[in-house]
């Protein structure tokens, strides 16, 4: 249904133990294929780029506080496909010992289509805004059978973590 092609340039800075720059850059051509239930995807075919940039700060021992933002750019064949926007991200990691940890993520993009798009309205031009919220625990297997007296078997090729961790 789609095909990429492109790249992606990441670079981070650590200002100190606490502190990290992020920046990154991603340029890919989009190639949709058309197909009898959706006929004109080949519209969205083109180019889309994103540059931005943010920090990662361990807040504590435990804590980690990432945020980011980007400027996001589409030139489609097809101009009512074609959209500026902006993104900004933010998550938190709280680790919980033994591997365990919390992760609560907030995402939301703004975008502003090029023009308005006649199969839907001539007058005007859409606008999207959009949002996505996760929130997820993680615990590896070793510390999950520890828990329930199991030992991990050995063709998982687990280490068992040491209780004192927190990674």
């Amino acid at each position: 249904f789609l095909e990429e092609f492109g790249g992606e340039l990441a670079a981070e800075y650590d200002l100190s133990a606490r502190m990290t720059l992020l920046a990154r850059g991603e340029l890919v051509g989009q190639d949709y294929h058309s197909n009898s239930a959706s006929p004109l995807r080949d519209d969205h075919d083109g180019w889309r780029g994103e540059v931005g940039g943010g920090f990662r700060a361990k807040v504590s021992g435990t804590n980690t506080l990432t945020v980011r933002a980007a400027y996001l750019a589409k030139e489609a064949d097809y101009d009512p496909y074609g959209y500026q926007g902006a993104q900004v991200y933010v998550s938190d990691r709280q680790g919980l010992g033994m591997g365990q940890y919390l992760l609560g993520e907030f995402n939301y993009w703004h975008i502003d289509y090029d023009e308005p798009d006649p199969r839907v309205t001539s007058t005007t031009t859409r606008e999207d805004d959009r949002f996505r919220v996760r929130a997820a625990y993680g615990v590896p297997l070793s510390t999950a059978f520890r828990a329930v007296s199991l030992k991990v078997p050995d063709e998982i090729g687990l280490l068992a973590l040491d209780s004192n961790s927190d990674a």
